[in-house]
């Protein structure tokens, strides 16, 4: 067996920072800024959890036996999560089953978020099913008595066909046998079409819809899916449908989400909101090609609307960035192009686009 144990910030859910789960090291709180794709380590994206080890290289093949050198990755381990609670004890937060590890850092480029910011970073994948975090009070794994053995810095390889530091064994038992919940959400069917209360479905769609709205402003987005769900089954309607894609998406169910806007398309047309939110969710999948068709499609239809002038030249500037990812230069020059028309339309963030596009291709 292929064991790595990863140190990262103590939180309560690791689906993002939140003012209800601030992340700590040790007794300290991590502020904001601080910002870390470790605070997602157990967020269903997808139906995918990505980890991040706070290193820039994992040598798998200096611990991992049968692991060539210059092999990127290796598949089918075992990640445990640790951390240091708040009074500074080392524990079990939970770990990924069938885990692919790599070598070196991965970056999932989200283009549709200009800033960057929302870019996926991480070393370790696991199917969101194979992914489990323990509830805080459930944390009862310690390294305290094994103290000689565990005061490693970051991350510890092991292969279990070797010689093995006294823990594991326990720390396998532990695992094989934990058999008190999981504190992640794993977005099965079974739980986003879980029904509402019998006395809720005797509501009008309208008080159906106004009930997933209020969850909705309250980022409570499962509680609102299923009520627009609900609402939806008695009376199909647009408003619903977006509601329920948009729930979808915020729940990072891009797959979902797509088949959803998808549907709207089939209904009404080709819209900006359906077509956008399209053109997000493949992004979010990485299905560049797919990105590059809807974003084509989202600057057709803002040419027919005046007032949508900055949106266009975002899109130009997604069309840019992917082209320059995809290393298509002649594409992203002529993107440059057709931005250069809002130069002297006192458009503000036509100039630094521009002026950004140039400086890339120069």
């Amino acid at each position: 067996m292929k064991l790595l144990l990863c140190e990262i910030p103590w939180m309560k859910k690791y689906n993002g920072y939140d003012e209800n789960d601030i992340p700590f090291a040790g007794d300290k709180a991590l502020d904001e800024e601080d910002y870390s794709n470790e605070y997602f380590t157990f967020q269903d994206n997808n139906g995918s959890c990505y980890g991040l080890c706070d290193i820039d290289e994992i040598k798998i093949d200096t611990y991992y036996k049968g692991v060539r050198k210059n092999s990127e990755y290796v598949q089918n381990a075992v990640v445990i999560w640790i951390s240091y609670d708040k009074k500074g004890v080392k524990r079990v937060v939970g770990w990924y089953e069938n885990a692919t590890i790599y070598r070196k850092k991965q970056i999932r480029s989200i283009f549709t978020d200009l800033t960057g910011s929302n870019d996926i970073k991480y070393n370790i994948i696991s199917k969101s099913m194979d992914s489990k975090l323990i509830p805080e009070d459930k944390r009862t794994f310690s390294f305290d008595e094994y103290e000689n053995q565990s005061n490693f810095k970051n991350i510890q390889l092991i292969d279990t066909s070797a010689e093995m530091p006294s823990y594991v064994d326990d720390l396998i038992d532990f695992i094989n046998n934990y058999d008190f919940g999981t504190e992640n959400l794993v977005l099965t069917d079974e739980l986003l079409y879980k029904e509402i209360n019998e006395s809720e479905k005797s509501k009008s769609p309208k008080e159906l819809y106004e009930k997933g709205a209020s969850y909705f402003e309250k980022e409570e987005y499962l509680n609102a899916f299923r009520y627009f769900n609900e609402a939806n089954k008695k009376s199909e309607n647009l408003a619903t449908l977006f509601a329920m894609g948009s729930s979808l998406y915020y729940l990072y169910a891009f797959d979902k989400a797509i088949e959803i806007y998808k549907k709207m398309v089939e209904l009404e047309g080709e819209k900006i909101h359906s077509i956008e939110k399209l053109m997000c969710s493949y992004d979010h999948i990485g299905d560049i090609e797919n990105t590059i068709f809807y974003c084509k499609k989202l600057i057709e239809l803002l040419d027919n609307e005046d007032e949508f002038v900055s949106e266009k030249i975002d899109g130009y500037a997604i069309l840019f960035d992917i082209y320059i990812h995809l290393e298509r230069k002649n594409e992203a020059r002529n993107t440059i192009k057709k931005m250069e028309e809002y130069s002297n339309k006192n458009i503000d963030n036509a100039e630094e686009y521009l002026k950004n596009m140039r400086e890339i291709l120069s």
